[in-house]
């Protein structure tokens, strides 16, 4: 189809245009609609409520409030974990299987540093490149500076998508396999790997309370 020869009435609108363009036609406009109905979003709520009681944390026991938040101490124990455990998986003393995962230790490898550095070093000199321009120049475009920045990290955001894909993927995986007892508790019988431990998620008192616990 020739489209710079093609003759469009001149009583077309845009949205007109894109039809006969597209269809090849230059009938009468009259034949194309000139409004789309749409449907209002809308909020509805249920006739029917469920109440769900929680416990507030001023009620907690103090093994309940360890076992809910991590203090300072655990979490410098799992650093120290994970860069003990980056270390065994550079020496290849440390590998993945169905009981181990690596996930979550990329980015503590030598390697895995040095990208990281290295990506978000690109960005930020990119950034200021674009700044300097802008400078001499006598203007500031924020959007331009956003999308120089994106030029350089959107490889990384494809990857973290992709892994958190991966991970959604366990997640349903974990769900799937969760069983309810006679006594209508629910536990976990796979066994999730996440670093720096296997752990699994174990019945506290109702179907509806679940809290995450090391593996034996």
């Amino acid at each position: 189809m020739d489209i710079d020869n093609l003759s469009i009435p001149s009583s077309c609108s845009a949205g007109d245009v894109e039809q006969v363009v597209f269809t090849g036609s230059s009938k009468a406009c009259s034949a194309v609609p000139q409004h789309v109905t749409t449907t209002r979003r809308a909020v509805h709520f249920n006739d029917d409520d469920d109440t769900h009681f929680v416990l507030s944390r001023v009620d907690y026991t103090m093994e309940e409030m360890s076992s809910t938040w991590y203090d300072r101490t655990d979490l410098k124990q799992m650093r120290t974990t994970a860069r003990s455990e980056a270390r065994l998986l550079e020496v290849g003393l440390l590998h993945e299987s169905s009981t181990t995962s690596v996930r979550g230790l990329e980015g503590r490898t030598t390697e895995g540093l040095k990208r990281k550095r290295r990506n978000r070093a690109d960005a930020n000199n990119a950034v200021f490149d674009e700044l300097d321009n802008q400078e001499e120049q006598g203007i500031f475009d924020d959007d331009a500076l956003a999308d120089i920045y994106f030029v350089f990290s959107e490889h990384c955001q494809a990857t973290a998508h992709m892994m958190g894909m991966r991970d959604a993927n366990l997640a349903k995986k974990a769900a799937e396999d969760m069983i309810i007892d006679n006594n209508g508790k629910s536990e976990l019988v796979y066994t999730v790997p996440l670093m720096p431990n296997n752990f699994v998620i174990n019945s506290l008192s109702s179907p509806e309370r679940l809290v995450i616990s090391s593996a034996a």
